[in-house]
């Protein structure tokens, strides 16, 4: 639905999501919904899989059962009460943003990376093991990989002079103050491509490393 919209450039800013630890794997859900629609209707599952109706009743007769395994995403700071599990392995998430930057490039949109903060980040207080950095290092070697700017909100919030009171609604969303803080920050680093240069640079020809996750 992005494509179509054919974008010139694409801001990738997910994170928090995808570092999250929850008692299910999001690939797996995928896999599972869509290799249960092609076994049973494996010449009609693409179309299916576009009706409203037949997802509603596909919830309701296979999935609904397993509803209280993801109805919530508790974003714990870090800690692992349901097993460990990321909902998007360190090495698959790196594999997602190139896949991201490759699909962008092929159809002549340029990328940048924005990296999210959250409170702790500011100077708050947690109980939680720290384990979102993995993530921010993988986003700033795929932005380095591919040539696209790396922009952290981390850096922009912290030279607001701002606190994370006046910064953050809970733990991670962003106050309206935050908000401006991004947009602001986005703004600053797409007015050279407005102004009309490129806002990529030559990629890095060395492969990016397999990394190893110490909280999975």
């Amino acid at each position: 639905r992005g494509w179509r919209l054919q974008p010139d450039v694409v801001v990738v800013a997910n994170l928090w999501s995808d570092n999250n630890f929850d008692s299910f794997v999001d690939k797996t859900l995928l896999s599972e919904r869509r290799d249960a629609t092609r076994a049973q209707f494996p010449a009609a599952a693409g179309l299916l899989q576009s009706s409203a109706l037949y997802r509603w009743l596909d919830w309701h007769i296979r999935l609904s059962s397993r509803a209280s395994e993801v109805e919530t995403v508790g974003w714990m700071l870090g800690q692992t009460p349901t097993g460990g599990h990321r909902r998007v392995s360190v090495n698959d998430y790196a594999a997602n943003l190139q896949l991201l930057a490759r699909e962008a490039d092929a159809r002549s949109a340029e990328v940048i990376f924005l990296a999210f903060a959250n409170a702790v980040d500011l100077g708050d207080e947690t109980d939680g093991a720290i384990a979102w950095p993995l993530y921010r290092e993988v986003m700033q070697a795929v932005a380095k990989r591919t040539g696209a700017p790396f922009l952290t909100v981390e850096d922009a919030f912290a030279g607001s002079g701002l606190g994370h009171e006046a910064l953050f609604l809970d733990e991670m969303h962003p106050t309206p103050a935050g908000h401006a803080i991004i947009a602001e920050t986005l703004s600053i680093a797409l007015t050279p491509w407005v102004a009309g240069q490129k806002l990529m640079s030559s990629p890095d020809p060395q492969p990016l490393p397999t990394w190893d996750d110490p909280f999975a």
